[in-house]
């Protein structure tokens, strides 16, 4: 059994290399067809593409759940790098993440290739800077990702959302939507093995990654989305919805454990906040 795992963390780790070094290779190639930089909305497709065959060449089976939103912002709950797998392969879209990401082999490469928007936390004279890149972003008509955690977690709970980057969707008054990222599998501790938090270790966690089998990938949108008046409301109100998800995918989850499969549940219903913007 453990060789059976080692040489399946060596196979999937090798193909992944392969995969991730590919899809550089097509960006540049691309670039050089066009005799010009992609544009925005050309890397968030890219991105969209190749994480598809990432989170296939890993075993992840994405489940997605309501419909993601045509343009905006989107927030979630944060519990690994695969969540940007999973977003980036569900819509075209753009993500703010923490600068170290930008440092990672391979995974970090990808990120930045899509128009990443990447942020030193440590760093608050940078909030200015990011904010007006998003707003550039959101005029071309670009979905954002982030997480307001601020930090990933093993799944078991919502953290506080921060409020600051929620001020440019509240001065763009763009529409805001929530969702809901968890996984599932019944050959290994989603916990310790697909969650990445903590002090844990990339390459390590790769590494045994490679090694499951299968694992569902649930990604659940707020069947509406809100504009808002004020950031502090729209972390609480979007943090809110994001709970209510994530306590009504438990039964779900429990069963993707035993059979892990796509398995559909109810949308959950817009929070009744500002004004709703239907999709």
């Amino acid at each position: 059994m453990k060789l059976m795992k080692a040489f399946r963390s060596l196979y999937g780790s090798v193909r992944l290399l392969a995969m991730l070094i590919s899809a550089m290779v097509d960006l540049a190639w691309q670039q050089v067809c066009q005799r010009a930089p992609l544009t925005l909305i050309q890397r968030a497709h890219w991105l969209q593409r190749w994480c598809t065959r990432v989170l296939r060449n890993l075993g992840v089976t994405p489940c997605i759940q309501g419909v993601p939103p045509p343009a905006g912002v989107i927030v979630s709950n944060h519990l690994s790098y695969l969540d940007i797998l999973l977003f980036s392969a569900s819509v075209p879209c753009v993500f703010i993440a923490k600068s170290e990401i930008r440092k990672w082999p391979l995974l970090g490469w990808l990120a930045d290739g899509g128009g990443t928007l990447f942020i030193d936390r440590n760093q608050r004279s940078e909030s200015q800077a990011i904010g007006e890149q998003m707003l550039a972003v959101l005029e071309q008509g670009v979905s954002i990702v982030f997480f307001p955690e601020g930090t990933s977690t093993d799944g078991s709970e919502v953290l506080r959302f921060h409020s600051s980057l929620f001020e440019y969707a509240v001065q763009a008054q763009v529409p805001v939507t929530a969702a809901c990222v968890s996984y599932a599998s019944a050959d290994a501790c989603v916990a310790r093995d697909v969650c990445y938090w903590s002090d844990m270790v990339l390459v390590p966690h790769l590494w045994k990654l490679n090694s499951i089998r299968s694992i569902v990938g649930n990604l659940v949108f707020s069947s509406g989305s809100s504009t808002f008046t004020d950031r502090r409301t729209a972390a609480l109100t979007t943090h809110d919805e994001v709970a209510v998800m994530l306590e009504q995918m438990a039964p779900v989850l429990a069963e993707q454990t035993m059979r892990p499969v796509c398995i559909s549940r109810p949308p959950i219903p817009p929070a009744e906040v500002s004004k709703s913007w239907e999709h």
